[in-house]
This record gives structure tokens, sequence and C-alpha cells, in this order.
């Protein structure tokens, strides 16, 4: 998948998403975790492992692609999200402490 349309499927989750409470982001977000481990325990390590397995992946083993989008995908955006959340946990403290 190229990055455009990436950036295009990444856009259309936060359009649907960004309305929504942090409390109802994170359910989804540890079913989704559910899901995917479900998923993968079903997998044997052939369907993992063998590059040929999977000719949509054009030689590469399935396990590369789920390390790109759940661990390397979680590591990619961490930093991120933990500096958007100190911003914003400031700015609810420093307004809570300014309305007393």
């Amino acid at each position: 998948m190229d990055n455009a349309t990436l950036d295009q499927i990444n856009e259309q989750f936060y359009q649907e998403s960004k309305a929504l409470p942090l409390d109802v982001v994170l359910q989804r977000f540890r079913i989704s975790y559910l899901q995917i481990v479900a998923a993968l325990e079903r997998l044997s390590d052939e369907e993992l492992t063998n590059p040929q397995r999977f000719a949509w992946l054009e030689g590469r083993p399935l396990w590369e692609l789920i390390q790109n989008n759940t661990s390397d995908h979680y590591q990619e955006h961490t930093l991120p999200l933990r500096a958007w959340l100190e911003k914003v946990s400031g700015k609810e403290s420093k307004n809570s402490s300014e309305e007393r």
C-alpha cells in the first residue's frame, strides 16, 4: 500500500473517530487488540513465516506485515500521543486551577 492510500485511510479513521469520547476510543483500541491476538493465535508457524504462503505479500512473510501494523505502528505513534496527552492534560489542569 502506498503512503497516499495509507494517509487517506488514516484520515477516514480520524474523521470517523475525532468526536468520540476518549473512553470509547480506548475501549475500541482494547477490543481491536484482543481481536488481533485471537486472529494471530489461529495462524500456524508456516502461515506466519513462509514468504511464499500468501501471493499478495509478494515474497514477504506474513509476520512482517503484522509487525509493521501492530507493534511497529504503536511504537511510531506512542511518543506523539503521549506528548499530546501531556499538552491536553496540562491545559485542563491549568484551566481548572484558573477557574478556582
